[in-house]
């Protein structure tokens, strides 16, 4: 097992880095990053064994926390509690020959900020599978003494250090040219960010000509697709076939 390292909070730099690692590599590596904004996450990249390990991980995740003094308990959905409240989700991908599993850890989150984003708006409708949600809380809160987040991840990553008898690395100059053109051309585009989005509607209140209108929007793709029948023709002509983004 490689231990790696990221050296930026880019989330669509680490997205693509994980996409590499699992696509183009042929070693086990253990990946660690920081997203700004975000929460930390691990994530295993190995050979595709015949039963998914995510237990497996999720089990050495929280060993590397029991090292810490940080102790857990492991919930249905595959994913960790302190206190009663969740701090951790995972998840996994599995390829014909590989898998990536990997766990986002609440350490110092603006967990209103978490909430907000998590949850739909009420005036937005669509097919999307909707997770279960739980109480969270932040690791930091909980410790007896305080620990930068950097502090904590270091800590992390020696435990897997002597775990796996090897010392973190970081990417070399050709991984990172080749991962910095995975993220200009997909993880950094519209498509990737709004063309999967899955069809749904939304409404919305807009402003023409000094009246209000309610609208009904119809999105499919990220594209505005149409509109109900009370709007007026020129907001029609400046809305559909448009990106849904514009919106917001």
């Amino acid at each position: 097992m490689q231990l790696i390292v990221s050296e930026t909070y880019s989330p669509s730099f680490n997205l693509a880095t994980e996409e590499q690692l699992l696509t183009e590599r042929h070693d086990d590596v253990l990946f660690f990053y920081i997203n700004a904004k975000s929460v930390i996450i691990f994530c295993f990249v190995t050979h595709k064994e015949e039963k998914p390990l995510n237990l497996q991980w999720l089990s050495l995740i929280q060993a590397g926390l029991d090292h810490i003094g940080i102790y857990t308990t492991q919930g249905k959905r595959k994913e960790l509690y302190l206190h009663d409240k969740k701090i951790t989700g995972t998840a996994l991908h599995i390829t014909s020959e590989r898998q990536l599993y990997h766990g986002k850890l609440l350490y110092d989150v603006q967990l209103q900020n978490l909430i907000t984003t998590l949850t739909p708006m009420n005036n937005v409708t669509g097919k999307a599978v909707q997770s279960v949600r739980s109480n969270v809380t932040n690791i930091l809160s909980q410790l007896p003494s305080s620990l930068t987040t950097f502090e904590f991840l270091s800590q992390l990553i020696s435990f897997f250090a002597g775990y796996y008898s090897t010392q973190p690395i970081t990417l070399s100059l050709s991984e990172k040219e080749i991962i910095t053109q995975l993220q200009k051309n997909q993880y950094e585009t519209w498509k990737w960010n709004w063309a999967q989005s899955p069809k749904s509607k939304l409404i919305q209140t807009v402003m023409w000509e000094e009246k209000s209108y309610e609208l009904e929007i119809c999105i499919e793709r990220g594209i505005i697709v149409s509109l109900s029948d009370n709007c007026p023709m020129a907001i029609q002509e400046l809305l559909l076939g448009n990106p849904a983004n514009q919106l917001f």
